[in-house]
C-alpha cells in the first residue's frame, strides 16, 4: 500500500513494506527478516528516485516506510526520511545502508534487521495502509 501527498514543491509519502517474499519461507526466520530489510531499503531508495524523476516540481520528499505489527496489528515506522532533490552525494557509495543514510532516511538495523524507530508510533495515514 502506498499513500501520497503533494503540496506544493513538497511531496509526503507513507508505504507499506513488502512482506517476505514466499521463495524465503524455507530460509532461517532471521534470514528471512534480513532479506526483507534490505528489500525495504531499496525499495525506500526507489521511492525517492521515482517521486522526484515522475514529478518534477518537487523539491523537498518526506517519505515514511512501516511494516506490520509481528502481532498484526498495526503498523511500524522502519524507515524515514526528509531529502531535497538536488541531493545526489550517494552516487558512489556501494553499501545500500549507508546509500540509504546518506540519502536522507532514518532507520535503525539490528544484526542487520530493520527495527521500529522509537517514537514510530502510527500516523493516521499510515493506519490505514
Amino acid at each position: 500500500m502506498f499513500l501520497l501527498q503533494v503540496i506544493a514543491q513538497i511531496v509526503e509519502s507513507d508505504s507499506l513494506a513488502r512482506p517476505a517474499d514466499p521463495w524465503d519461507a524455507s530460509l532461517p526466520p532471521k534470514m528471512g527478516r534480513r532479506h526483507t530489510s534490505v528489500q525495504a531499503l531499496r525499495d525506500a531508495i526507489d521511492v525517492r528516485i521515482l517521486l522526484f524523476r515522475t514529478l518534477p516540481d518537487a523539491e523537498t520528499a518526506y517519505l515514511n516506510t512501516y511494516r506490520e505489527t509481528a502481532s498484526g496489528m498495526g503498523n511500524e515506522l522502519i524507515i524515514a526520511g526528509c531529502r531535497q532533490r538536488n541531493d545526489n552525494l550517494a552516487r558512489g557509495v556501494q553499501s545500500l545502508a549507508m546509500r540509504a543514510k546518506v540519502l536522507g532516511f532514518g532507520f535503525r538495523l539490528e544484526d542487520d534487521v530493520l527495527c521500529a524507530l522509537p517514537g514510530g508510533e502510527v500516523s493516521a495515514t499510515a493506519a490505514n495502509l
